[in-house]
């Protein structure tokens, strides 16, 4: 968004900001003057280019100084791109801001006042740790993890007892151009860690104080250009694509059940879909759903690389092969409750019972989930068969949805209406296995899969409509 800002423009911002509301402004009044909201506050920042490369410059809050000095130094840092081919960065800020009299003066060693500490600069180690613990705070766990590891890698660690401010954009281009060496893309991947570090040390004021550092030096960081790789190198990289024999060898093994019933079809699931394998092992049974003849494979933001950021599931049409093993699986529970009335002993019907008692008095959803998952284990046992619970733990078998989540959407009136209908689903499966009858336990399994899953086609419908 472009426009001609104004002091009322700048007051927005700061209210925007308090809102928690994220956009960037492009002031028509000073070319490359850009006001940036988001909510850890409204900042002013500098864009251009020069060679074909972007500049990124954080000039300071807007509390720190207002719209006229803003315009002051990005005139004179356009001046800069255009006249020398040069492009300002954090000394030319520094030096720019004392000029101006908005900071003081950069002293080599200040003497505390007598009863005043100086307040102590971050080391690399301690800025790292810092940063860290806004990352785990407010991204995902894997992040978490991923941005850890290559923040102590072996070639950072000279870094770690240095003041984090003294620490150039130059000696850490030398560090990525070392790995980039025999690791190409470690190294542009070090970049993407190490760029959003150094723009939170200078992203707030408290940041700013204890890094020392102001503006973004690390946005010009970069890895060097990929070589050219020859035929010959590319052959004999280590990254393996197996042939078309191969993968019609691992399917004929999956299909063959020779790497047992779990994993053959763990198998042809990431032959058919080519899913990850974490998407794979977290496969739910409502994810699966039919639409007009097909199996549709709806894999949740939450599996998926890009996560929440995704705005709905990711839906993947399944093949006939994979959709064959799916809807097999699908219908295991009824033949689960059928093996179940034949073999299932006192015990077994103990633990149903304990089971369903147990959702009857659960005032906690997730309690009652625990319980109706623990339902549906007892009758895999019950069947003495080890491949029914270990496909219960493998794709799982709640078939109703969370009943906090699905009562959310219906009046009040058909809440005890709901609660009785589960529980007589519930009471004629456990009822048919008590009598050994083996063709009423399959009836009464197929009667409640069919009814759950229909609750869960209507609670993904009103989700819909309620976003």
């Amino acid at each position: 968004m472009s426009k001609r800002l104004s002091e009322a423009s700048v007051r927005k911002a700061i209210a925007d900001a308090a809102a928690g509301q994220t956009y960037d402004v492009s002031d028509l009044g000073a070319p490359g003057l850009v006001l940036r909201v988001a909510p850890r506050g409204a900042s002013w920042a500098f864009r251009s280019s020069v060679h074909g490369r972007s500049i990124r410059l954080r000039l300071g809050s807007v509390t720190l100084f207002g719209l006229t000095v803003a315009r002051d130094l990005a005139s004179a840092a356009m001046l800069m791109v255009r006249e020398r081919g040069d492009w300002p960065n954090e000394a030319w800020l520094e030096r720019e801001l004392v000029s101006r009299r908005i900071i003081e003066p950069p002293s080599p060693e200040p003497r505390p006042e007598p009863g005043l500490k100086p307040l102590p600069r971050w080391t690399y180690r301690q800025a790292m740790e810092a940063y860290l613990v806004e990352v785990q705070e407010t991204l995902r766990p894997a992040t978490y993890r991923d941005r850890r590891s290559m923040l102590k890698i072996a070639e950072m660690q000279p870094f770690f007892d240095r003041p984090v401010a003294s620490i150039t954009r130059q000696e850490l281009s030398a560090v990525v151009a070392h790995i980039a060496k025999t690791r190409e893309r470690h190294a542009k991947h070090l970049c993407e860690v190490l760029r959003p570090m150094w723009t939170w040390l200078s992203d707030r004021d408290e940041q700013q104080l204890q890094s020392g550092i102001l503006g973004t030096p690390m946005a010009m960081l970069k890895p060097p250009k990929k070589r050219r790789v020859t035929i010959e190198q590319a052959e004999a990289k280590t990254t393996y694509l197996p042939p078309v024999q191969e993968l019609g060898r691992i399917l004929a093994m999956a299909q063959a059940a020779v790497m047992g019933e779990v994993m053959s079809d763990a198998a042809l699931l990431t032959l058919y879909t080519a899913q990850r394998r974490l998407t794979i092992a977290q496969a739910r049974r409502k994810d699966f759903v039919e639409e007009e003849g097909d199996l549709i494979w709806k894999i949740p933001q939450a599996y998926m690389k890009a996560g929440e950021k995704k705005p709905k599931p990711h839906e993947l049409p399944l093949p006939r092969g994979a959709a064959a093993m799916v809807r097999r699986r699908l219908a295991i529970e009824t033949e689960m409750a059928g093996l179940a009335a034949a073999r299932r002993t006192n015990e077994d019907i103990s633990a149903m019972r304990d089971a369903l008692r147990r959702i009857r008095e659960a005032e906690d959803p997730a309690i009652a989930a625990t319980a109706d998952s623990q339902f549906h284990m007892a009758i895999a046992r019950a069947t003495r068969n080890d491949y029914y619970a270990r496909f219960v733990e493998f794709l799982g078998v709640r078939l109703v949805p969370p009943s906090s989540l699905y009562l959310k959407y219906q009046p009040e009136r058909s809440h005890d209406a709901y609660t009785h209908k589960v529980s007589d689903e519930h009471d004629a499966v456990l009822d048919a296995i008590v009598r050994m009858d083996i063709e009423k336990a399959r009836h009464a399994a197929r009667h409640h899969m069919q009814e759950s899953l229909l609750r869960h086609s209507e609670l993904n419908d009103l989700i819909s409509r309620d976003e």
